[in-house]
Formats: C-alpha cells, sequence, structure tokens
C-alpha cells in the first residue's frame, strides 16, 4: 500500500488581489505561498469568480 497523496489547500483569488485559505478561514501573503512551494506543500490558487487555476500565473 503507497501513502495517500493529501489533498491540495484551495486558495482562492479575490478581485482585490488577496489570497484566501478557506481551510483555516484567513488571508496568506504571496511570501507565505511560495514558501509553501519551496516545502512542497500541494496547494492551488484559484481565481474566485470563474475557478480557473491561476497557480503558475500568480507565483511567476
Amino acid at each position: 500500500m503507497s501513502d495517500p497523496q493529501p489533498l491540495p489547500v484551495i486558495i482562492k483569488l479575490y478581485p482585490n488581489r488577496r489570497l484566501y485559505d478557506g481551510e483555516i478561514g484567513r488571508y496568506r501573503s504571496l511570501v507565505e505561498l511560495k514558501a509553501w512551494r519551496e516545502r512542497q506543500v500541494p496547494f492551488l490558487i484559484v481565481d474566485a469568480r470563474t475557478g480557473d487555476d491561476v497557480t503558475e500565473r500568480i507565483l511567476s
């Protein structure tokens, strides 16, 4: 049996450019999310209005 992959944390990007982590109920900074990427924490940034994955666009 292999270890199941952890589900990614969904971060919603709102039109005011704020990044909301609904799992813990608070806003995240871009610096925090870049640190998560370095530590390989699974997460996705999705546009709150359209639901599109915008992770790469935001972190580049």
